[in-house]
Formats: structure tokens, C-alpha cells, sequence
């Protein structure tokens, strides 16, 4: 796989300090995904497939060349810390295919949730307790 589009939620995106691994790739805007998922937070962001708070807000990368891939597989530990998968995501109101990181570890439920699932402009959670619908 020498190009993918990439979803990016945390910092990877515009004006983070990980965004510099995408300085050479294309950046084709806004997007979210179709489906909810959970985003936690404890300084950096997690996504957590398995539980459905809200649709997960970021930007969309055209990512080209094995080794800016392996780069971004690399800062986010892929497979071992998160897992890379195909998801569907809205982009300029049309549905696309694109890769995004997720935290499959339970773990991260301990963590503080973002309700709307933009890490640039958080809304937390608080006093509320998130049921896991393990899917």
C-alpha cells in the first residue's frame, strides 16, 4: 500500500505538534466519522471502538509513499499499541473510506470522555457513567 486516505483526530492534525509527519502529504479538509465511537482523553485522545458516544471529528490526509505509512504506523504503535482500520467517514457531505487509529484496550474507559468528539474543541463528559456496548 503505497497511498491511503487517513483520518487523523489528535495530534496529527493542523497545528499539533505530530503534524510535521504530514508535512509533505495533502490535506483535503474536515470530515468525521459516519458511525459514533468514543474519544477519551488523558493529553493525547483515544478513540475506542466499542462504545458509541458521539461521531469522531477531524481532518482528512492523502497520505502517499510506504514510508510516510510506516511513519504514521510507527508514532501510533500500530498494531501493537492502536490498530489501524478501514472505516467510513464524511468528507464535504459524501461517504469515503479512510484508515483511523483506534485503542482497542479497555483501559483507556478509565479516562476522561470527550461527548462530542473534537479534540481541537473538547466537550467533556462529566458526572455521567459511559455503558461499554462492546459490539
Amino acid at each position: 500500500m503505497n497511498e491511503m486516505l487517513m483520518m487523523v483526530y489528535g495530534t496529527l492534525m493542523t497545528g499539533f505538534h505530530n503534524n510535521i509527519l504530514l508535512e509533505e502529504q495533502t490535506l483535503l479538509g474536515e470530515c468525521e466519522t459516519k458511525e459514533k465511537y468514543t474519544m477519551f482523553v488523558n493529553s493525547i485522545p483515544y478513540v475506542y471502538p466499542h462504545s458509541d458516544t458521539s461521531t469522531i471529528k477531524g481532518e482528512l490526509w492523502k497520505v502517499t509513499g510506504k514510508q510516510a505509512i510506516d511513519r504514521l504506523d510507527s508514532l501510533e504503535g500500530h498494531p501493537d499499541w492502536y490498530n489501524r482500520r478501514e472505516i467510513i467517514i464524511i468528507h464535504n457531505g459524501e461517504e469515503k473510506k479512510a484508515w483511523l487509529y483506534f485503542m482497542p484496550d479497555e483501559s483507556v474507559t478509565s479516562l476522561t470522555i470527550v461527548k462530542n468528539g473534537d479534540y481541537r474543541y473538547p466537550e467533556y463528559l462529566k458526572n455521567e457513567t459511559l455503558i461499554l456496548n462492546n459490539k
